[in-house]
């Protein structure tokens, strides 16, 4: 009795393959296109009052607060000014992006920009 059903998985996996084989042979459908005119007219008026007032000065920026890598809670107080980059993966991806003029200090592996290298290594 085992022996009679042995194949049975086998032989339903081939036919669900066949099935799904030939309804994907199938005709598609063509779509009916009608052409259907219809006069529009339409006058539209936009009129729109602008007020230009003058913007107040920027509040300063909040200071950030972060968790480092220990564990510990470090508040900068505003926004950095200067950077000393002590990783090369830093280093490129400030130059990429633009804060390249605000490196001051570098790593000895930092290589990459090229221009990275007038900077002082620390």
């Amino acid at each position: 009795m085992r022996k009679r059903f042995a194949n049975l998985p086998v032989t339903l996996m081939i036919v669900g393959l066949l099935v799904a084989l030939l309804a994907g042979c199938g005709p598609t459908p063509t779509p009916i296109v009608e052409k259907v005119e219809v006069p529009v007219e339409q006058t539209v008026v936009v009129t729109r009052e602008v007020m230009i007032t003058a913007t107040p000065a920027p509040t300063p920026e909040p200071a950030l607060t972060i968790i480092d890598g220990a564990g510990r809670v470090v508040t900068i107080p505003r926004t950095p000014e200067r950077i000393v980059s002590i990783a090369s993966a830093a280093t490129e991806t400030l130059y990429a992006i633009g804060c390249g003029d605000e490196i001051v200090g570098r790593d000895k592996y930092s290589d990459y920009p090229p221009e990275v290298q007038e900077k002082p290594s620390v």
